[in-house]
């Protein structure tokens, strides 16, 4: 079971990074259009 949850947690997390540099490489594309 403590298993599965770091598993969760691992997967959660790097969802989250990978989105924010997502986001983050968004912005920098808005700024270079400008």
């Amino acid at each position: 079971m403590e298993g599965l949850q770091k598993l969760v947690k691992f997967n959660f997390k790097n969802y989250y990074v990978s989105s924010l540099e997502l986001h983050l490489s968004t912005l920098d594309l808005l700024l270079l259009l400008l």
